[in-house]
């Protein structure tokens, strides 16, 4: 079962993220990390709009053991404002 890992960065990755500025030394970071496990950042937000939820990414990732990893390898870059799994969604 896929799990989820919730990503807020900076504003200023954000911005590179949504194709609205010029790499960074932290979204490079940040990028590089994420591909060299084989997964891909998704916006929550597509579009970047409205600005204060911009921040807020997401990467699908498949196990919950991968998923540890990754926030772990995001939780030391300088653009990560927080990274955590996701917690599965439960019934009402």
């Amino acid at each position: 079962m896929p799990t989820e890992v919730s990503v807020q960065v900076t504003a200023e990755v954000a911005r590179v993220f949504h194709r609205r500025g010029a790499p960074t030394p932290d979204s490079t970071e940040i990028e590089t990390k994420i591909a060299s496990l084989g997964f891909a950042l998704q916006p929550l937000h597509p579009g970047g709009d409205p600005p204060e939820l911009a921040t807020y990414f997401y990467v699908e990732v498949p196990t919950a053991a991968d998923a540890d990893r990754l926030v772990a390898e995001l939780s030391s870059c300088h653009g990560i404002r927080a990274a955590y799994v996701k917690p599965p969604a439960e019934a009402p």
